[in-house]
């Protein structure tokens, strides 16, 4: 039988913690935990995956792990929230979601969902995609001032080439002659 030292030791490889704080100013996160009462911690790495960042509310909980046996060197696995996790994932699938129900989902059968209660920003060399939800307004522009659509509850704005059309509940409007025919690339 082990002495009683040794075995608080080997109890203490693997711990559970309450997040008190974390701090994500500095090049490795950091948090403050209580490990057992009466026991915390303060400035313990948080290890992250290459790629992705994430800072969970005060109050979640982690896995702290004693490096080489070491209390004094705590490492502990991100953080979770089980209060704001999303659950019903199907096999094969990734979220990325935070405690306000925002979240980004890869689902099984190659879509991906982006849900916000704000807005939505796209980017992809140099063109942006806007979606807001307080303005209800879509944006799809070019930074080099190539072409760009605006759609809101009042309107709808194409402008390209030096012109522009805009369709409004008083008519069509347009800053060159319109020409009525058939249209002109039916496929796209």
């Amino acid at each position: 039988m082990a002495d009683r030292e040794t075995a608080h030791q080997i109890r203490g490889l693997v711990a559970r913690a309450q997040v008190t704080g974390l701090d994500d100013s500095g090049a490795a996160q950091t948090a403050s935990v209580k490990v057992y009462e009466g026991v915390e911690r303060t400035e313990v790495e948080v290890v992250q995956q290459f790629g992705f960042s994430s800072k969970a509310a005060d109050g979640g909980g982690g896995i702290l792990l004693a490096v080489g046996g070491d209390q004094g060197d705590l490492v502990m696995l991100p953080a979770g929230d089980p209060g704001s996790r999303m659950g019903g994932v199907k096999a094969g699938e990734s979220v990325m979601y935070n405690a306000r129900g925002d979240r980004v989902h890869l689902k099984e059968d190659g879509t991906i969902s982006i849900t916000s209660g704000k807005a939505t920003n796209i980017e992809v060399n140099g063109v942006t995609i806007e979606a807001d939800g307080a303005t209800k307004r879509v944006r799809c522009m070019a930074s080099d001032g190539g072409p760009r659509f605006v759609a809101s509850e009042d309107y709808v704005k194409l402008s390209a080439f030096g012109k522009a059309i805009s369709i409004t509940a008083a008519g069509i409007f347009s800053t060159q002659p319109i020409v009525i025919g058939p249209e002109p690339d039916p496929g796209a």
